[in-house]
């Protein structure tokens, strides 16, 4: 995964989005790929049932855990893909927010990890630091050569978290 759009809040995007999937991460099986750079054969979709169409966001998460049950999910780094992101941080924080909701939203309707936060919403308030902790960690063991625009970009990726996490709570809080 490439950055096709360097800049300040493009890089936050791009690390809040894709730290886990970036050239330097090792190959390794996954539970979760974001499908903006999933290749899967058209009778193996169908049979997992597709994205369902009532979502607006989260539909690739509840496909691949269901992917998961009958299929192994590998990232692989030399596939190489670009992907433009946002770079006003009004769109920023509107599509973290909105990311946020339906993280929520999913883990309502499905058993999805993390959704302890979903019974126990005051848990919520701890993820910024536990997400911006987990993403630096990983930078620094594993992109090293991402490592000045991630600290240029961090204040960024951190009020990122901070949308996110309202979304979140806010979806949290409605009843299905």
């Amino acid at each position: 995964m490439e950055n096709a759009n360097p800049g300040g809040v493009s890089w936050a995007e791009f690390f809040l989005t894709f730290n886990e999937f970036l050239p330097s991460m090792p190959q390794k099986e996954v539970t979760f790929m974001p499908t903006c750079n999933f290749f899967i054969s058209k009778e193996i979709f169908e049979e997992i049932g597709g994205f369902r169409e009532d979502l607006l966001a989260g539909e690739d998460t509840l496909f691949c855990y269901e992917a998961v049950k009958k299929y192994s999910l590998l990232f692989s780094p030399e596939v190489k893909i670009s992907h433009t992101n946002r770079i006003t941080l009004k769109n920023f924080l509107h599509h973290q927010q909105n990311f946020g909701k339906h993280s929520a939203y999913v883990r309502k309707i499905a058993d999805l990890p993390g959704k302890v936060l979903v019974r126990h919403p005051l848990l919520s308030f701890a993820v910024p630091c536990i997400r911006s902790g987990r993403i630096t960690l990983r930078m620094l063991k594993y992109n090293r050569r991402f490592l000045s625009p991630y600290l240029f970009s961090f204040p960024l990726q951190f009020l990122g978290i901070l949308a996110w996490s309202t979304g979140f709570w806010k979806e949290v809080k409605k009843r299905i």
